[in-house]
């Protein structure tokens, strides 16, 4: 069973209102289970979950203010989810964003 940090998370984590149960809604979408727990897991690390929630998205450019991280990261899976591909597709391009975004913010946590 996957961590349940991410189930746990407080809708407060997240300075920008409605992200933290968005974000766990869309995830919980995933279809395949093994992608939608790699990702669950990633976002309830500790060393990750703290940080995600309020880091901004980029120091200069969009979203760059408290929550933007993970509000951005919404935005993109959100487009991934309401696009024309398959499910495996989606499933796919929604791990790579979450991984994605973790790499790029390494440096936040």
């Amino acid at each position: 069973e996957s961590l349940k940090a991410l189930h746990l998370a407080h809708p407060d984590f997240c300075p920008i209102e409605g992200v933290v149960e968005q974000t766990r809604a869309l995830v919980q979408s995933i279809q395949h289970t093994g992608i939608r727990r790699l990702v669950e897991n990633a976002l309830s690390m500790d060393s990750v979950s703290a940080k995600y929630w309020t880091c901004q998205a980029s120091l200069k450019d969009h979203h760059s203010y408290a929550g933007g991280l993970a509000q951005h990261s919404l935005e993109v899976a959100t487009m991934i989810a309401s696009s024309n591909l398959d499910i495996q597709d989606k499933d796919l391009g929604q791990f790579m964003k979450y991984l994605k975004f973790l790499l790029k913010k390494k440096k936040y946590f």
